[in-house]
């Protein structure tokens, strides 16, 4: 619960929406999604876009608001780095709140950052 996921694919050209762990992969330009449940392989899953979601950190997710920027294995962070920012979301609370390696993100149909900058 909590983790950062990416979502695409496609299968014959029919949207197949898999997910996986987001990772720190610079201009990535995935929409990404937070888990809602622990979600197996070939299981259906609950995902929140939008809203205030509760986001597993990497430990340096400073008071917001705030840009927030992939940190790998599903994880986000303050710390800024060239082509990771997630688009549409910014950091409400720091890491420890609601609980220890989580925080409060605000999302609204968040991306992974596409461009070079």
């Amino acid at each position: 619960m909590g983790s950062v996921v990416t979502y695409s694919g496609n299968s014959s050209g029919t949207p197949t929406y898999q997910t996986a762990l987001a990772p720190a992969t610079a201009n990535l330009a995935q929409p990404l999604a937070v888990a809602m449940s622990a979600n197996v392989a070939s299981q259906y899953g609950w995902y929140q876009i939008s809203g205030n979601a509760v986001v597993a950190t990497n430990g340096t997710l400073a008071a917001g608001p705030a840009p927030v920027y992939l940190a790998g294995s599903g994880q986000l962070t303050s710390t800024g780095a060239a082509g990771k920012q997630v688009l549409n979301a910014q950091n409400v609370t720091a890491t420890g709140t609601p609980a220890a390696g989580q925080a409060v993100v605000e999302i609204n149909r968040p991306f992974a950052q596409g461009a070079i900058t």
